[in-house]
């Protein structure tokens, strides 16, 4: 998945990778419903409600946000990059934020071959880090949890 950073490429993979297919067909709305971190919003949450409670499908969550977490330095060559990638739902306890969590560690892991060419960036190996736990936002009322993951990423110099 092709992409200037982490974040982008998490992004441009849970959206549309296939390895990321069941990941998901575990969130009402599938890839329309993978946000970049800033996009959530009550329409987008009081949507999401009420396709599942028509659906009759109360086993998915809600939304996936993926933000760019920042990055320091290792090297002169080498920068780490963190992720956040945060599952929302509301009204279900943590079953499917558990359920999104759990397939998101294994999928992510190693994943990701390509940044985008010609800028002379490379990936070399992601990690989890940790996760938040289970966790409330009071102002949009819903349930979240946050996955955090660190990828080692290669800068080469120019010509």
């Amino acid at each position: 998945m092709a992409g200037k950073d982490m974040a982008q490429v998490t992004f441009n993979f849970l959206k549309s990778d296939d390895v990321a297919a069941t990941l998901r067909s575990y969130v009402q709305g599938a890839e329309d419903n993978i946000l970049e971190a800033g996009d959530l919003t009550e329409k987008i949450i009081m949507d999401a409600i009420e396709a599942r409670r028509t659906a009759g499908d109360m086993n998915k969550a809600l939304a996936i946000a993926v933000q760019d977490a920042g990055e320091d330095e290792m090297d002169r060559f080498r920068k780490n990059q963190f992720v956040n990638v945060r599952i929302y739902d509301r009204d279900r306890g943590y079953r499917n934020l558990r359920r999104c969590k759990l397939e998101l560690m294994e999928i992510v892991k190693d994943h990701f071959d390509d940044m985008t060419t010609g800028i002379k960036i490379g990936h070399i190996s992601t990690f989890f880090v940790g996760r938040s736990g289970h966790r409330w936002d009071r102002i949009y009322d819903i349930e979240y949890e946050v996955i955090r993951f660190r990828s080692v990423v290669y800068y080469g110099e120019d010509s």
